[in-house]
């Protein structure tokens, strides 16, 4: 039996806060400060991944992983 991993989920999930002028919320150290969700059902994030081609995902690798979240971030603020 051939395993092809064509299902998605989420592993983690973070957000940040931002305030009109696109600042971020920072730590005293200067970091973007990182929330994640109280333990509630909250029903946009059951479905990111209904639809989610595998092959719109790229691996990360080993200290690739905070670079890719900061310069991801940017794009939406």
């Amino acid at each position: 039996m051939m395993n092809e991993y064509n299902n998605v989920a989420i592993s983690r999930i973070t957000f940040f806060k931002y305030d009109d002028e696109g600042n971020e919320l920072e730590n005293e150290d200067g970091t973007i400060k990182e929330f994640k969700l109280k333990p509630v059902r909250f029903k946009p994030i059951e479905y990111l991944c209904e639809d989610l081609d595998p092959e719109y995902l790229v691996e990360i690798k080993e200290n690739e992983d905070e670079w890719f979240i900061q310069r991801y971030n940017k794009c939406f603020v």
